[in-house]
C-alpha cells in the first residue's frame, strides 16, 4: 500500500533531535496512511534507526520505508523536516512527489514545493506559511515569573555539540541563584552507558538534579520555572509551559536565530553572566509574556488540509527541477527549466468548474456582463485576429489559402463565427456540452466535447486530414500537460499550418509593478503564466518557428492611475505602453515547421 504522506526528518547527527521526534509526532497525527523514511542519503554522519526510534515519544507503532527501495512506493506528498539540505538532495525528493519543507533551510530550501515555517530564521526565501501557532506545544503551566526556591532545567539538546552543558551547570553552581538539587539536566540517550561517566561528573555540582533525556521532554517542562537551551523546539515549548527561557548558542547561526527571536542570551555561561540574568529575571519573564505561543492548529492538520493533485511536475514533463521564484499561501511559482515558462503548483482542491456559471456569472464579474452578451465584442476582436492569420497564411508555402480552422476552447464560438464569415472550414472543441451544443445548433458550425490534450486525426471526420490553422483563445494557460497539447497540435497541422493563442502577460505593466499581486489575481485555473519571450522559446523548443507577437490589453490608468482618459498625457502613455509591450495580454502567432 502506497503511504499518502511520506515524512523525513533530519537524522545527521550534530543537528539536534528535534527534527525526529516532530516528525514522529507529525506521522501519527495525519489521518492518511504515512510512513516514515529514517534512511535518506544525508550527508555527514546519521544516527541508525534504533537510536532515532527511541526519540519517537511512544510512536514506535508507524511504518517505516527505506529510501533504497524508494522506487517502489509513490507517496502524494513528502513531508521534509529538516535543518538544512542541497539542490541535489532536494531534488532527488522531488522525483518522487512534492515536497513540503517544515522548517527547512539551506540552498535546496527554494526547491521545495511548499514551504511552512513554525520558527524564526535567517533564510531570505520566504515561505508559503509562517504558522508560529503550528508547534506541537505542551499546555501552560506556569503563570508566575520565577523566585527563591525555582527549579531549572539544563537542555543542550539531543546533541550539545559544543559541550555546552558542564561549564553551565559549574556556573549556575558558583553563582548561588539556586539550592541543592533544584537543577536537573537532559543528557543525549548514548550518555547513559557506562563508557559515558559524564552523570557522574556532573552529579559533583551540588545544584545536580535529576538527569532526563530527550525522550517525552515536551510533557516535563511545565516543572520548571527556567530552562536553560539553545534555539530550537524546547525553547518554544518551554516558553508555551510558561518557563523563562535563557538561551545559550552554540554556533553563531545560532546566536543569530536567537536575538531575532527576542530571547535572552548567555554570550558565555559564566558565573557572573548567570548572576547578571538571575538580576533581571523578573523583566525577562515579563518580556517573555509577550512571546508565549499559542497552539492553534497542529502540522499535521495543516499537512492535512493540502491538496498536491495540482502539482503534476513540469508543463513539458518530469518533476521540478528549477526553484520557485513566488509563494503565495497555496500556491507556487517556478519557471519551467528551458523556457524560463512559469508554472504553478497547487496545494488546494480546483473549485472552478467550466459550466454555466462560468461563463455567466463568473465573466459578468470580471467583464461586466455575461459571455453571450459580450459575443458581438468577442466576435469583433475576432475579425482582428483572422487579419494576423491571413497574412501568416499568405506567407506560407499554402499562398493564402484559408482551409480549415480548429478552435480549442471555443466557448459560445464568437471567433468560429467570425472565421466562418471570411470563408473558413471551421470546427470547434470545448470541455463545456452547453458551449459545444450552441455552436453547432445556433451557429451551424461542426464541434464537439474534447479536452485540448485529447485531440488526433481520428477524433473527428473533420481533423481527418489535418487543418491549416489551430487557435486558443485565452486557453493555453489552462493546460496542466503542455507536451501532450503540442503532441496533438504537430499532428494536427498541416506543415506550414499556422497556430495561434492569447494568453495574459507575465511581464506585462501589472506583472512589473508587482509580480506578488499579479500571480495572487492569477485565477487557480491558470496552470501557466507566459511572457513573450517564453513564448518565443518555447513555441521554438515545440518546432513551431517565424514566431510573432501582438501585446494587447494595454491600459494607460495602470501606469498614470489618476490620468484622465481625456487629456493628451493619456495618449501618449498609451503608445508608450504599445511601444515597451506593457499590455497585460498578448497574442502569439507561430508557423509549424517541418514536412
Amino acid at each position: 500500500m502506497n503511504p499518502t504522506y511520506l515524512i523525513v526528518p533530519d537524522t545527521r547527527c550534530a543537528h539536534g533531535t528535534g527534527h525526529i521526534r516532530r516528525s514522529f509526532r507529525t506521522c501519527m497525527g495525519l489521518s492518511g496512511y504515512a510512513a516514515m523514511c529514517l534512511d535518506f542519503p544525508w550527508d555527514g554522519l546519521l544516527r541508525d534507526q534504533d537510536d532515532c526510534l527511541a526519540l519517537s515519544d511512544g510512536s514506535e507503532a508507524v511504518a517505516l520505508v527505506s529510501w533504497q527501495t524508494i522506487e517502489t512506493v509513490t507517496p502524494a506528498i513528502i513531508v521534509l523536516d529538516a535543518q538544512t539540505l542541497t539542490v541535489a538532495q532536494m531534488l532527488s525528493l522531488l522525483s518522487v512527489a512534492p515536497v513540503v519543507g517544515i522548517d527547512t533551510g539551506g540552498e535546496g530550501r527554494a526547491y521545495a514545493s511548499f514551504l511552512i515555517d513554525t520558527l524564526v530564521n535567517l533564510e531570505t526565501h520566504q515561505p508559503n506559511l509562517y504558522v508560529p501557532d503550528a508547534l506541537d506545544l505542551p499546555p501552560r503551566v506556569r503563570t508566575t515569573p520565577p523566585s527563591s526556591g525555582s527549579r531549572a532545567l539544563i537542555c543542550m539538546g539531543g546533541d550539545d555539540i559544543a559541550d555546552l552543558t558542564e561549564p553551565l551547570l559549574q556556573a549556575v553552581a558558583l553563582s548561588n541563584q539556586l539550592g541543592p538539587g533544584s537543577v536537573d539536566i537532559v543528557l543525549p540517550a548514548s550518555c547513559f552507558e557506562p563508557a559515558g561517566g559524564l552523570p557522574q561528573r556532573l552529579e559533583a555540582f551540588p545544584v545536580t538534579g535529576r538527569v532526563h533525556t530527550t525522550n517525552r521532554l515536551a510533557a516535563l517542562l511545565g516543572e520548571y520555572d527556567i530552562v536553560f537551551c539553545t534555539f530550537g523546539l524546547t525553547a518554544f515549548e518551554a516558553l508555551a509551559a510558561g518557563c523563562t527561557v535563557i538561551t545559550c548558542a552554540p554556533t553563531a547561526y545560532h546566536a543569530e536565530l536567537t536575538r531575532k527571536a527576542s530571547l535572552p542570551l548567555l554570550e558565555s555561561p559564566g558565573p557572573e553572566t548567570i548572576e547578571a540574568t538571575f538580576d533581571h529575571m523578573h523583566e525577562i519573564w515579563k518580556h517573555q509574556e509577550t512571546l508565549r505561543p499559542l497552539q492553534e492548529t497542529t502540522l499535521a492538520e495543516l499537512i492535512g488540509s493540502l491538496d498536491p493533485s495540482g502539482c503534476v511536475g513540469e508543463p513539458s514533463g518530469g518533476p521540478p527541477r528549477t526553484p520557485v521564484v513566488m509563494r503565495l499561501p497555496a500556491r507556487s511559482f517556478r519557471p519551467e527549466r528551458h523556457s524560463g515558462l512559469l508554472y504553478l503548483e497547487r496545494f488546494h482542491p480546483l473549485t472552478i468548474e467550466y459550466n454555466e456559471e462560468y461563463f455567466d456569472e463568473a465573466y459578468a464579474k470580471q467583464y461586466g456582463r455575461s459571455y453571450l452578451d459580450d459575443f458581438e465584442h468577442i466576435r469583433t476582436m475576432g475579425m482582428q485576429r483572422l487579419k494576423h492569420i491571413a497574412t501568416f497564411l499568405r506567407g506560407s508555402k499554402r499562398g493564402g489559402k484559408k482551409g480549415r480552422l480548429l478552435d480549442i476552447g471555443c466557448a459560445y464560438g464568437p471567433f468560429l463565427s467570425a472565421a466562418a464569415s471570411q470563408g473558413y472550414d471551421c470546427v470547434g472543441t470545448d470541455v463545456f456540452s452547453q458551449a459545444v451544443t450552441y455552436v453547432r445548433d445556433e451557429l451551424g458550425i461542426p464541434a464537439f466535447v474534447a479536452d485540448a490534450t485529447d485531440l488526433s486525426r481520428d477524433r473527428a471526420e473533420q481533423l481527418h486530414d489535418g487543418v491549416d490553422v489551430v487557435t486558443m483563445w485565452y486557453v493555453i494557460e489552462h493546460i496542466d500537460d503542455l507536451d501532450r497539447l503540442f503532441t496533438a497540435l504537430r499532428n494536427l497541422l498541416v506543415p506550414g499550418g499556422v497556430f495561434a493563442f492569447s494568453t495574459p502577460n507575465g511581464r506585462g505593466i501589472s506583472a512589473r509593478r508587482s509580480l506578488r499581486s499579479f500571480l495572487a489575481a492569477s485565477p487557480e485555473d491558470h496552470r501557466t503564466v507566459w511572457t513573450p519571450q517564453s513564448a518565443r522559446r518555447y513555441l521554438s523548443e515545440q518546432g513551431f518557428g517565424s514566431v510573432r507577437i501582438r501585446v494587447t490589453g494595454h491600459h494607460p490608468e495602470r501606469i498614470a492611475p489618476r490620468m484622465s482618459k481625456n487629456r493628451l498625457g493619456y495618449r501618449i502613455v498609451h503608445l508608450y505602453s504599445r511601444l515597451r509591450g506593457l499590455g497585460d495580454t498578448f497574442e502569439a502567432y507561430a508557423r509549424r515547421e517541418g514536412r
